[in-house]
C-alpha cells in the first residue's frame, strides 16, 4: 500500500508492501471452499497470497520472478476479491483447460449461486452443492459470516 502520496508523486521504483491479516473467518471460508473441514488438517496448512495466477499455477513462473513460496505451482483453491475477478478466472479455466467450476457469492446473509447462462449442468449442480454446504455450516456454527 502506498500512503501519503498523490498519484502524481508515485514513481517507478517506489516500493510497495501489501499485507492482510488472516482472521478466523478467512480460515473458515478457506476450509469451506476447499471442502476440508477437518481442523487437524489446518495445523500445517500453507495459506499464501495474493499471488498472480501464473505464480499460483506455475512454480517455474514464480521462480523466474524471484517469488519463493511453497504454494507456487501447487495452489488448490483460488479466492478472488470480487465478482468480476471471479468471472474472469472461471471463464479462463473453463474455456482454456475445460475445467468445471463451482462458485458462490459470499457476503450476504446467505451464500448464493450466480451461474452463467453458458455453465454446464455439472457446474450448476456443483455451485448449488457448495452453497448448501456453506449455509449448513453457518447454521450449525461451524463457520461465521454473512451480513447482519
Amino acid at each position: 500500500m502506498i500512503t501519503n502520496k498523490t498519484f502524481d508523486e508515485i514513481a517507478i521504483g517506489d516500493e510497495v508492501c501489501m499485507s492482510r491479516t488472516l482472521t478466523k473467518r478467512d480460515v473458515d471460508m478457506f476450509a469451506m471452499m476447499s471442502g476440508d473441514m477437518n481442523p487437524t488438517h489446518f495445523s500445517g496448512a500453507i495459506i499464501d497470497g495474493p499471488l498472480a495466477f501464473d505464480n499460483a499455477i506455475s512454480k517455474e513462473a514464480a521462480t523466474i520472478k524471484g517469488i519463493s513460496t511453497p504454494v507456487a505451482g501447487e495452489a488448490d483453491v483460488f479466492l478472488v476479491p470480487d465478482l468480476e475477478s471471479g468471472n474472469l478466472l472461471t471463464k479462463q479455466l473453463q474455456y482454456l483447460v475445460n475445467a468445471e467450476a463451482a462458485g458462490i457469492v459470499l457476503g450476504a446473509r446467505v451464500p448464493f449461486v450466480l451461474n452463467s447462462r453458458a455453465d454446464s449442468r455439472k457446474a450448476r449442480l456443483a455451485s448449488s452443492a457448495v452453497a448448501v454446504a456453506v449455509a449448513h455450516a453457518r447454521r450449525h456454527g461451524k463457520v461465521q459470516g454473512g451480513a447482519s
